[in-house]
């Protein structure tokens, strides 16, 4: 915390370490050894939130990062150029067919130059200004009642209801069944 705190200031000068206080925070906490880990939400308003992003590796890296923010409307803005970064919000689920309506998803593209830290500011965007994910339920049968108030949710429809879904890339291809959603 005190090297990341050293790193951030332009005035190294200025430094002053007090370890009474708390100057940065992990995005997740683990209350005990045998818990899963819990993402911090980020409470947004006009005044900006700094999230700082740090690249480990010696080589230059792009990366999506994800934080937790308890508004549907978010800006992301490089704290270094101020320019704005392009985000998606997408929904929390708190059951299998329930969207969370306090905590949102916010996802950005950040490009790390090796051994970086960078910092971005994040604030509240105007209402329905971010983009937001789009869900299609590939499910055969009985499709269940999916609840979410600032998500488009929709079934696949027509012919493709009933065709395996397929995930590739150049090393892999992965189709699942429509009937059961498990891997062929």
């Amino acid at each position: 915390q005190s090297s990341a705190h050293w790193l951030l200031l332009s005035d190294k000068s200025q430094y002053n370490p007090d370890q009474s206080k708390t100057l940065l925070q992990m995005d997740e906490t683990i209350s005990a050894q045998d818990t899963l880990p819990q993402k911090m939400t980020l409470a947004l308003s006009d005044v900006p939130r700094l999230v700082a992003v740090f690249n480990p590796t010696e080589q230059f890296r792009t990366s999506v990062v994800s934080i937790v923010v308890d508004s549907p409307d978010a800006r992301v803005v490089d704290a270094k150029t101020s320019q704005p970064m392009a985000t998606q919000i997408s929904a929390v689920w708190v059951e299998p067919s329930q969207a969370s309506a306090e905590v949102f998803q916010l996802s950005f593209i950040a490009e790390l130059p090796p051994l970086a830290l960078l910092v971005y500011h994040v604030t509240k965007a105007p209402t329905g200004s971010t983009p937001r994910a789009h869900y299609i339920l590939h499910r055969h049968g009985n499709l269940p009642t999916v609840h979410s108030e600032y998500f488009q949710v929709s079934p696949l429809q027509g012919t493709e209801a009933n065709t395996p879904l397929l995930l590739s890339n150049k090393h892999l291809q992965i189709w699942s069944s429509p009937e059961t959603g498990l891997m062929q």
